[in-house]
C-alpha cells in the first residue's frame, strides 16, 4: 500500500508540475485578448518562455498538502447507511539534476467510519556512479536498495523530458478550456482537463498507471480543475493547485460522493537545491 501510494503522489507531482508549466498555452480567446496589450505575451509566447525556463531548471523544491472528503451510501432492504471518508497529508520535495538526486517525504492520515490510519514515508535517491542509491524510510526503519541509473527519472527529470518534444498544438489537444490573466508581476491560470485527457498526457509522459496497484477504469469520468501561479518575470510557477469536480457515482452496490479533493504545492525554490542523505539512512546500506 505504501508503496503503491509514494508511486501515486510521484506520478501526481510529474502531472501537475507538466500542466503547470505548461498550461498556457491552449487558449485562443486569451491569445487574440493578449495580442493587444504591450505587457502581455501573446498566449504562443507565453508558453515557449515557460517551455524554455523549465527545461533549464537545474533543481526545485516543493511543499504541498492533500485533502479528499467522500460520503459513502450503502443501501439495503429500504434502509441507507451513511459513512464518511476523509484523507489528508502533506508533502516534502526536492529534486536536483546535476547530481542527480532526489527526497520526498510524506505524512497522510486517513479516517473511515471511525477508524483512523497514518501512513508515512520518507525516500532519498541520488546518483552513484552508473547506479541511484535508494533510502526508504517504513514503519520507522531505513532500507536501501541499488537502482540502475538508466531506469531514473526523477520529478524534474520527468518533466523536463515530457516538456522536451510538446508544443503548442499538443497543449492546446489536452486542456478543454484555459483562461489567464496577469495581475501584479503574475499570471494565474485556470484549467480544465477530463479525466481521460489526464490519463492521456500521464502515460504521453511515461507513467505506468498499472504498476500502481488501482485499477483506474473503475472510476468514472470527472473534470480537473487546476490553478496555477506564474512568474511573469521569471515564468516560472510559484504555486499551483489541483481540484476533482466529480458526480456522485455508484460501484458495489454503494454511492459515493466527493465532496472535496484538492491538492497543493509552493515552490519554495528552484536550482539551490541540496539533498543530503541522513547518517541514520546511510548505515542501511552496510546492514
Amino acid at each position: 500500500m505504501k508503496k503503491n501510494l509514494k508511486k501515486l503522489v510521484s506520478l501526481v507531482l510529474v502531472v501537475v508540475l507538466a500542466m503547470a508549466m505548461a498550461a498556457c498555452g491552449s487558449s485562443e480567446v486569451e491569445k487574440d485578448a493578449n495580442a493587444g496589450s504591450a505587457d502581455q505575451l501573446s498566449t504562443e509566447q507565453l508558453f515557449e518562455k515557460i517551455k524554455t525556463t523549465s527545461t533549464d531548471v537545474d533543481g526545485i523544491t516543493m511543499s504541498g498538502n492533500v485533502e479528499l472528503a467522500m460520503k459513502i451510501t450503502v443501501s439495503s432492504d429500504g434502509v441507507d447507511a451513511k459513512a464518511e471518508m476523509g484523507i489528508d497529508g502533506t508533502i516534502e520535495a526536492k529534486t536536483s539534476t546535476e547530481p542527480k538526486a532526489s527526497y520526498m517525504k510524506g505524512e497522510f492520515n486517513m479516517d473511515a467510519m471511525g477508524q483512523s490510519q497514518n501512513m508515512e514515508f520518507e525516500n532519498y535517491a541520488v546518483a552513484n556512479g552508473d547506479s541511484m542509491d535508494v533510502y526508504s524510510k517504513e514503519d520507522g526503519e531505513w532500507n536501501y536498495e541499488e537502482d540502475d541509473i538508466s531506469e531514473y527519472s526523477g520529478m524534474l527529470q520527468g518533466l523536463q523530458s515530457s516538456l522536451k518534444d510538446v508544443s503548442f498544438a499538443d497543449i492546446k489537444e489536452y486542456c478543454s478550456d484555459i483562461t489567464s490573466e496577469l495581475k501584479k508581476g503574475n499570471y494565474t491560470i485556470v484549467a480544465k482537463m477530463d479525466s481521460k485527457k489526464l490519463l492521456e498526457m500521464a502515460e504521453d509522459a511515461g507513467a505506468d498507471s498499472s504498476s500502481l496497484g488501482v485499477d483506474l477504469s473503475a472510476i468514472p469520468d470527472f473534470m480537473v480543475i487546476i490553478t496555477v501561479v506564474v512568474d511573469a518575470e521569471k515564468y516560472l510557477p510559484q504555486s499551483m493547485s489541483v481540484a476533482l469536480d466529480m458526480d456522485k457515482f455508484e460501484m458495489q452496490g454503494a454511492t459515493y460522493e466527493l465532496k472535496k479533493c484538492v491538492i497543493e504545492f509552493t515552490v519554495d525554490s528552484y536550482d539551490a537545491v541540496t539533498i543530503t542523505v541522513p547518517e541514520e539512512a546511510l548505515a542501511a546500506k552496510d546492514e
